[in-house]
């Protein structure tokens, strides 16, 4: 009697390990960390756009659900590389951010979502461009969808505002529209 209790007992965990391990496996992408990576571009808007035309770069995003399927922490860093508008900016420099922001991202429905970052933006080549700054406050509210490529994989694409604090005094804050088309994926 002794062995069949025990025979019986050993069954049913490894059955309860099997069904566990197996509900994991099916669980939504968005209820697990995901990461993204995929090119950015920009253009400026207002002042900023006086000096430079335009700006591409790319980034890395990981996102940390709080409420999956609803509500994630994210953590965003990246390049952003702004070519100089040679008839207008007499610097004759492109200017170059590093940024790294962190937030939050909401689904109200399934695949749209609005985000709002803030964080710095590291100055990579203060002295050509004559920054008074090495690192300056930004923050970029988004708009955007994820499309479900199948299994853990998806498209990001996020729409944005991104504004930077003065990085030269007496000059203005730059600010752009930027658009982000990453690869995501879950581990």
């Amino acid at each position: 009697m002794k062995h069949v209790f025990r025979s019986t007992l050993l069954l049913g965990l490894l059955t309860t390990a099997f069904m566990n391990s197996e509900a994991q496996d099916k669980q939504s992408p968005s209820s697990r960390i995901r990461f993204s990576v995929g090119p950015d571009a920009a253009l400026p808007v207002g002042n900023f756009s006086d000096g430079y035309n335009w700006g591409i770069g790319g980034s890395i995003q990981a996102e940390f659900p709080v409420v999956p399927q609803v509500l994630h922490l994210v953590a965003n860093a990246g390049f952003l590389n702004f070519f100089n508008d040679d008839d207008k900016n007499k610097q004759g420099e492109n200017l170059s951010f590093l940024p790294v922001k962190v937030g939050v991202k909401y689904y109200p429905i399934k695949l749209l979502y609005v985000q709002a970052d803030a964080g710095a933006a590291f100055i990579t080549n203060k002295t050509k461009v004559k920054a008074d700054k090495t690192a300056a406050f930004v923050y970029a509210p988004q708009v955007g969808v994820t499309v479900p490529l199948g299994g853990s994989s998806s498209i990001d694409a996020g729409f944005r505002y991104e504004r930077v604090s003065r990085i030269v005094d007496g000059q203005h804050n730059p600010s752009y529209f930027g658009l982000r088309v990453a690869y995501g994926f879950s581990l």
